[in-house]
């Protein structure tokens, strides 16, 4: 399990079926909202390999990266994610 520090006013997202803890608050009051969102694409697998695109695309934004590879690499994700996509 990762530990995630949080200043006052921070919040965290994490998936329903993540383990997760809290600590005991020693100061102030801990506010909770929950908000539960379905995913377009049904099948946890196919969703996780189009999560595990983006830090590709965000490595071929750095400065330097020249050429077609960013603008290629994002048009194959939402053309996954359209032909995946359940609707």
């Amino acid at each position: 399990m990762r530990q995630a520090n949080l200043k006052a006013g921070d919040a965290f997202i994490h998936q329903t079926h993540a383990l997760h803890q809290v600590k005991k608050v020693i100061a102030g009051v801990r506010q909770a909202a929950v908000l539960r969102t379905q995913s377009i694409v049904s099948d946890d697998g196919i969703r996780q390999g189009l999560f595990d695109l983006l830090p590709a695309a965000s490595s071929l934004e750095k400065p330097g990266v020249k050429g077609q590879e960013p603008l290629l690499q994002e048009k194959a994700h939402q053309n996954l994610t359209r032909n995946f996509a359940q609707l």
